[in-house]
């Protein structure tokens, strides 16, 4: 009430016993709150020790009964005489009072909680745990986490009530769902193995993607860059002016395209020196008929199309200038890792250079069969045709003349010969001064006529009279790989299959030769084929880390060996691994994505952090079962309070993983992360609880209670 004639001190000190009042009732409050839950919880306790404590005494009744069924009258061979019969008797009937006490003190502690259910929120929910573990109760979260701010005495209350054998869990839906699955799954083995089967179906179905082609798989990925080049080989007798003013047909139609931008041509000379140029050796042309086209796409942040997608679209233009002017046309990408030749490339070893060409012709025309098939080049094409003028030594002998002087005749009339260089500003590159026979003097029938070298017979001899007529002889390149000759068979592969894997398979039953993979063949009396390129080093990468993971298998299961003592353990906990695969591939499906070396990365980094998992819960399984509880309730339990960490630990993954989904490098690193997570989390949580319960959970209870 609030009295007019209060003023003053008078209403002040009115107002502050009504503060002190409020805060009175709101700590009564506070202190009833409490003293229900302790009330409630010593009551949990009380019906669990009751249960416990009549648990083993029906133990030792059931013991006791199987003793005095073996006992008869005058018998000999009595486990007990009859003193003993009496003692057990006597044993009988106090363990038979003593249940029906505990039994009486069991209801009474249940009737006390019927009487706080009203005051106890519903969603509380016994559930029998190790001492360490506190009581939850409904107070929020920063009155539990500071005891200065509770009434007096409750502090101490809530210290009391922590160390209490019980504690109030709030279960979720889905915690009680799992809860009802593993009574049943555990409940019969049947259903158990049904689950297992279950589980191997859904493996086999993952690998199953591998073989329908839903999910490919390949070294790396194509990378999306702001570059590319094609490389354009026209007949060897092509000039360089011509093969110019084609080429610049090719620019042009490549210029239509709206996302390419410059279009710079190299002829004569290769293209700027480039990790592409290097690894496909393409700084090394240099002739007359070799163009290189450097092709500047728009910024990555400027277009919808991949760098890839780009150069699917211009390759039909590309091919089709070629066979128009006949020349071989190449499209390099910048690659992003395999550092090859080509996509997939066939080394051909014979006894005979003949039978290699033989051979070598075979294999192209077989390649040349598949539409997917494209940038088809062997090392059978010639280069340019040589013009040999022969030396006369007869000849030379009479007249005094060596042949060394002829030679640097010759050098002389089909070289340029460097006098000076020419400095401008203008020019950021040097101009040199190069002085030369005339052209029409250099491919006429006799470049010679006119000139003169030295005789020791008459001084000067005329050079014509030295040289025998030009042969035109042919310029094979000759390639040897280990000290032993080879023949090369280079393609790349276009269209839905561009993993070299795919088109050897289809190849494969075409070729008539025997064909290996991992080692250069020794044995060359007969013709051998070699599949190399992409292939090999995707061979080498995915044989290497499978052997690294092997290793780590094993080490990880000498350490989990280590601690947990048994050698069935650590296979328990390990049996999720290869059940990240039921995500793994089907998440490379779902984005279609490669199946990468980075995907085999992630699988592996994956293992680690699943065995991670796997160990809480056998650890927890185990801590519980040391505690008294019964092997079935403690590995329900362990699945539904164990499953929080390990879903933090996933979301936590999926969340850093999910950032390199938009690298095309690191996209089946970061697919192999999310989805194997997920499915080992998810499953896990239910094979490893199976597992441990049929195969170890009996074993498991008599060693812990031996220790």
């Amino acid at each position: 009430m609030q009295w007019s004639l209060f003023e003053g001190g008078a209403g002040v000190a009115h107002r502050n016993l009504q503060h002190s009042m409020a805060d009175m009732m709101e700590l009564a409050k506070d202190r009833t709150e409490w003293e229900t839950y302790v009330e409630a919880a010593g009551s949990y306790a009380t019906i669990l020790h009751a249960q416990s404590t009549r648990q083993a005494v029906m133990g030792l009744e059931s013991q006791v009964r199987q003793v005095l069924a073996k006992y008869s009258v005058g018998s000999k061979s009595n486990p007990v005489g009859y003193s003993g019969l009496l003692g057990l008797k006597s044993l009988l009937n106090r363990a038979q009072a003593v249940s029906e006490q505990l039994w009486v003190e069991g209801e009474g502690a249940r009737s006390r909680i019927s009487s706080l259910a009203s005051s106890i929120p519903p969603e509380f929910e016994v559930r029998p745990e190790p001492v360490s573990v506190f009581l939850a109760v409904a107070l929020p979260e920063e009155r539990l986490n500071s005891t200065d701010s509770l009434p007096v005495g409750i502090a101490e209350k809530r210290l009391e009530v922590s160390r209490a054998a019980v504690h109030l869990q709030r279960e979720s839906r889905l915690d009680r769902l799992y809860r009802a699955f593993m009574e049943k799954l555990l409940g019969s083995r049947g259903r158990s193995l049904r689950f297992g089967g279950l589980t191997v179906l859904l493996l086999l179905g993952s690998f199953s993607l591998l073989m329908v082609k839903a999910v490919k798989v390949k070294m790396l990925p194509f990378d999306n860059k702001n570059e590319f080049q094609v490389l354009v080989d026209f007949p060897p007798e092509t000039p360089v002016r011509k093969s110019i003013e084609s080429s610049q047909e090719l620019a042009r139609n490549l210029l239509s395209h709206p996302e390419v931008k410059k279009v710079q041509i190299f002829a004569g000379e290769s293209a700027p020196f480039s990790f592409s140029g290097m690894v496909k050796h393409a700084y090394l042309r240099q002739s007359e008929g070799q163009v290189d086209l450097q092709v500047v796409l728009s910024g990555k942040n400027d277009r919808k199309l991949s760098s890839h997608q780009i150069i699917e679209s211009l390759r039909p233009a590309v091919i089709e200038f070629g066979l128009k002017h006949r020349a071989v046309t190449k499209v390099l990408e910048i690659p992003p890792g395999p550092p090859v030749m080509a996509t997939m490339l066939a080394e051909v070893y014979g006894p005979t250079p003949e039978s290699r060409r033989q051979v070598t012709r075979e294999l192209e025309e077989i390649f040349r069969s598949k539409s997917s098939v494209v940038d088809l080049d062997t090392t059978n094409r010639e280069l340019k045709q040589r013009k040999v003028y022969a030396f006369d030594r007869t000849q030379g002998g009479l007249l005094g003349s060596s042949a060394a002087s002829m030679a640097g005749l010759g050098s002389y009339v089909f070289s340029e010969s460097r006098v000076g260089l020419l400095n401008e500003s203008a020019h950021p590159e040097e101009i040199g001064i190069d002085l030369s026979v005339k052209q029409d003097v250099r491919s006429s029938e006799r470049p010679f006529q006119g000139q003169t070298i030295p005789s020791f017979e008459s001084g000067s001899v005329q050079a014509s009279s030295l040289v025998r007529a030009p042969e035109l002889l042919s310029n094979p390149v000759l390639y040897r790989k280990n000290l032993k000759p080879v023949s090369y068979v280079m393609s790349e592969l276009s269209g839905s299959e561009e993993a070299p894997v795919y088109g050897m398979l289809k190849l494969a039953p075409k070729i008539k030769y025997p064909t290996q993979t991992a080692e250069v063949p020794w044995d060359t009396e007969s013709p051998v084929i070699k599949w190399d390129g992409e292939w090999f080093i995707t061979y080498e990468v995915f044989r290497d880390l499978g052997g690294a993971f092997a290793v780590v298998i094993v080490l990880i299961y000498v350490l989990v060996l280590g601690w947990f003592r048994s050698y069935l353990v650590p296979l328990v906990i390990m049996a999720p691994i290869p059940i990240s695969l039921i995500g793994i591939l089907p998440g490379h499906a779902m984005l279609g994505a490669y199946f990468t070396a980075t995907s085999m990365i992630g699988f592996i980094a994956g293992a680690g952090i699943i065995v991670r998992n796997s160990i809480i819960l056998v650890d927890f399984i185990e801590h519980q079962m040391k505690s008294g509880m019964p092997v079935k309730e403690a590995v329900i339990s362990a699945g539904v309070l164990r499953f929080r960490p390990m879903l933090l630990t996933a979301a936590a993954v999926v969340v850093g993983s999910s950032v390199m989904l938009a690298d095309p490098i690191f996209q089946g690193l970061a697919v192999s992360l999310m989805f194997g997570e997920i499915a080992a989390t998810v499953l896990s949580r239910f094979a490893v609880p199976v597992l441990y319960y049929w195969f170890l959970g009996n074993i498991r209870k008599g060693q812990i209670h031996e220790n």
